[in-house]
């Protein structure tokens, strides 16, 4: 099964990547990886059947911008290890499940394997998951220049925003630089702007940084998806070599977006 790519915004702006299907069978993906070793996954349900959404993590969502997720240099059992620790030190209540194996074999027939370690009991998106590599990374997000090179000349991921009810901002808030191991003292006691390592630095840009907020005062439309959905990833900001203000990347209307910016 090959997934179709039938966005001009997106041919136009980026190198996508062949994908491939999942392992469980219900779901293909294809990507666009970026110079910083970061990427964006495009996702469908295999022949968009109701069935294979039954159940599945992501199986309610609206289209757009669904989840988020991390790596480390460590092993995903090594990982969730010290990621049990600290959280069982901290003041919160946010767990992690055991890493569970993944996989999906390439359109030229390579195995990929890897590793997920999803929060416990939230709604998908408002916590990242992390992704450890069991095939060597290379094999799965592709890094050669003709997959990493776009025409929008995007190096990575510049920024992503988090948008949560406000009581669960504020108490996300809280974990999220223990699930993320770093220094929580510059933070806010409502919001944050959290700094992310990148997988491969690239020389004379910034790093990249996750946004977690609650609607302000005025974000009627806003306040309301939130409301409904639990969580609203907006503003995912790609950064560009070219000088350029701010610009949307995508054609969807409504709230947020895919930008670009030097």
């Amino acid at each position: 099964m090959e997934m179709h790519i039938i966005c001009y915004w997106l041919t136009k702006n980026f190198y996508v990547t062949p994908g491939g299907v999942h392992a469980d069978g219900k779901t293909a993906n294809r990507l666009i990886t970026f110079q910083d070793g970061s990427y964006l996954e495009l996702i469908a349900f295999v022949d968009d059947d109701p069935k294979n959404k039954e159940g599945h993590w992501w199986g309610e969502k609206k289209l757009g911008i669904i989840d988020f997720a991390f790596t480390t240099d460590e092993d995903a059992k090594t990982h969730y290890e010290g990621l049990s620790k600290r959280l069982a030190g901290s003041e919160g209540s946010i767990s992690y499940a055991p890493p569970k194996a993944g996989g999906r074999k390439r359109e030229d027939g390579q195995e990929l394997k890897w590793e997920v370690t999803f929060p416990n009991d939230v709604k998908r998106g408002q916590l990242p998951f992390f992704c450890h590599d069991v095939t060597p990374r290379t094999l799965r997000v592709p890094s050669a220049p003709e997959n990493i090179e776009h025409p929008s000349k995007v190096y990575g991921v510049k920024s992503l925003t988090l948008v949560l009810p406000k009581e669960r901002c504020i108490e996300l808030v809280k974990q999220y630089p223990v699930i993320l191991s770093i220094d929580s003292a510059a933070q806010a006691p409502k919001t944050a702007a959290l700094p992310v390592n990148n997988v491969h630095p690239v020389k004379d840009t910034p790093g990249s940084t996750l946004y977690v907020r609650y609607p302000a005062d005025g974000e009627d439309e806003l306040e309301k998806l939130v409301a409904e959905q639990g969580v609203v990833l907006t503003d995912l900001v790609l950064g560009g070599f070219d000088s350029i203000s701010k610009q949307k990347l995508d054609v969807q209307e409504g709230l947020g977006g895919i930008f670009l910016e030097a």
